[in-house]
């Protein structure tokens, strides 16, 4: 299942008071020296007698520094950093068209039994020390490219050979440039933490809640066998304040906002953060008094944020290049450049250099991907017709090249992914005509309200082809909107639920006010930033249904008093 997240897990609590290595004036960097050095002696002398040596090595390092304070009920609970350096290194056997990536197998039991050298790296600048642990990686991935490469070369046997190849050929990028920030500390914003925790379960209605801030400070170093080095850094900052409450049956219900931006100073005011905090009480509070919905199928507005999640999940992953020919994938859009798919009004790009939308900065920007090819602006859709997919460095048989969406968390393998997703419409509305075409719409059908949906949680599909081509959202603002009187009222329990082909297809209009989504997107190459810019659509059609309810006893005494924020 693929997942973007609205919210950044935390709890961190190893202390480290090492910083983050940064480029030394008239020197080159130890461990960009150290990932250098090693790279070539592996390059130039790595093989195994009677067995092909790499065609193609590269080291990816992330060195990364994380800050994290949580308060709860007005107490501080977490106050730690992190600090780690991850390393993934990448050994190609074979030849850019059959290589030991094609291997669908992965490690047998024997090879798993056997020693696996750690992927972290040392944290200082000692050179020997760091090229001595980029060693024993290589040698162990070298070895399973080698048995992996006979597995391919053995399926061969049985199967034709992929037509698209297994790498593509790439432009070496060599980027030194950018300077390098120290990490944010988050000393003087613990007193605020501590101060809107206090406030979030202010009154006594709010069972639980916390206030999480974050710092994330990564570097990212990237060398390759074909000349490429880079480095890069991305820092993000995120306020996540997350309630919990429960209704007079007992049922539980959940309801959050996070705040993301690449510096302190760009983060919303102190004070505006608290009004959001109270917002999220506010909402609490009406949630637990709100109605639940009936399952609903009927016309419904999706706000922006729920629009562009919306797109991410019906749309987006299967955008992605490296679902295309794999035999396990749905491959929903496989075969379709040049074909509409949605809407001829809509269209879909990926832009990662795109650092802000309307002065909101957006997670999903950056300038290299994972794989040291540039970022690039993908145009996806144009008018509802297919254009391209989201390549990383695995081609398709029209697409010999990546366009720089390789990605992924830490040490794992790249594949291609979302960056910022951006969904145009033309013949935009306003807000207001929308929401009449949407009460003409609910006449139209017979049906006695439609829905607007203000904001989700975040959302899940699978794109698998042993499962249902379909996708789920939960919804935590949701009103109905009466068919005569055209009243709104706020009701709970909402999941959105669909198939891709058949949602994307009902949108018939779209609103000239856009707004961002910014969140985690997990898949099988980790957890990364993402972000959605979209206008509000009108479906003529969605499907919704009960969420999970799980009926509990509510505490049996009231909370004890705390001290009143002002």
């Amino acid at each position: 299942m693929r997942t973007v997240w609205a919210f950044l897990w935390t709890g961190l609590t190893v202390l480290s008071g090492l910083s983050l290595a940064t480029p030394v004036e008239g020197k080159e960097n130890p461990l960009l020296k150290a990932m250098t050095e090693e790279l070539e002696r592996s390059r130039e002398n790595l093989r195994l007698e009677g067995f092909e040596g790499p065609y193609y090595l590269s080291y990816r390092v992330k060195d990364t520094e994380t800050e994290t304070v949580s308060a709860r009920f007005g107490g501080l609970v977490t106050d730690a950093v992190d600090r780690v350096r991850n390393a993934y290194v990448e050994v190609r056997v074979g030849d850019y068209e059959m290589d030991n990536s094609l291997d669908k197998e992965g490690m047998s039991y024997g090879e798993m039994t056997l020693y696996q050298a750690e992927s972290t790296l040392p944290l200082g600048d000692d050179i020997p020390s760091i090229r001595r642990a980029l060693w024993l990686l290589t040698d162990q991935h070298y070895k399973q490219a080698l048995t992996a490469y006979q597995r391919v070369r053995g399926a061969s046997v049985y199967r034709e050979k992929q037509t698209s190849g297994a790498f593509t050929k790439e432009d070496a990028q060599i980027d030194l440039s950018q300077e390098i920030r120290p990490t944010p500390s988050l000393k003087d914003w613990k007193q605020d933490v501590i101060r809107w925790s206090r406030l979030l379960v202010e009154g006594g209605k709010i069972l639980d809640g916390t206030v999480d801030m974050n710092v994330d400070s990564e570097i990212r170093y990237f060398v390759s066998s074909d000349g490429a080095k880079v480095v890069t850094q991305k820092q993000l900052i995120g306020v996540h304040v997350y309630g919990v409450a429960l209704d007079a049956k007992g049922n539980r219900i959940d309801y959050g906002k996070s705040f993301y931006a690449p510096s302190l100073e760009e983060l919303p005011t102190r004070e505006a953060v608290g009004r959001e905090v109270i917002q999220v009480r506010t909402h609490l509070e009406a949630l637990r008094d709100a109605p639940p919905l009936a399952p609903y199928t009927g016309p419904a507005i999706l706000m922006p944020r729920a629009a562009g999640v919306l797109f991410h999940e019906a749309i987006g992953h299967r955008l992605e290049g490296h679902r295309q020919d794999d035999p396990e994938e749905g491959q929903t859009f496989a075969g379709q450049v040049g074909e509409a798919i949605i809407p001829s009004f809509l269209s879909v790009v990926d832009d990662p250099g795109q650092s802000s939308w309307e002065g909101t900065p957006l997670n999903g920007s950056y300038a290299f991907d994972d794989e040291g090819v540039r970022a690039q602006r993908v145009e996806l859709v144009e008018r509802g017709i297919l254009r391209n997919f989201l390549m990383g460095r695995k081609p398709l048989p029209d697409m010999p090249h990546s366009n720089g969406h390789g990605r992924a968390q830490g040490n794992l393998v790249p594949v291609g992914r979302m960056g910022n997703l951006m969904i145009h419409a033309e013949g935009s509305v306003s807000l207001d005509e929308l929401k009449k075409k949407l009460l003409a719409e609910v006449r139209a059908q017979g049906k006695p309200f439609g829905l607007l949906i203000g904001d989700v949680t975040g959302g899940s599909t699978n794109t698998m082809n042993y499962g249902y081509q379909a996708f789920k959202g939960g919804a935590t603002q949701v009103y109905t909107l009466d068919a005569n009187s055209g009243e709104m009222r706020l009701v709970r329990g909402v999941e959105i639920v669909g198939t891709p082909l058949s949602t994307l297809n009902k949108v018939v209009a779209a609103s000239t006010n856009t707004g961002v989504f910014n969140g985690y997107c997990g898949a099988e190459s980790g957890n990364v930033p993402v972000s959605t810019i979209a206008p509000a659509l009108l479906l003529e059609e969605i499907e919704t249904q009960r969420a999970t309810r799980s009926p509990q006893r509510a505490p049996l005494l009231a909370p004890p008093d705390l001290e009143t924020v002002k």
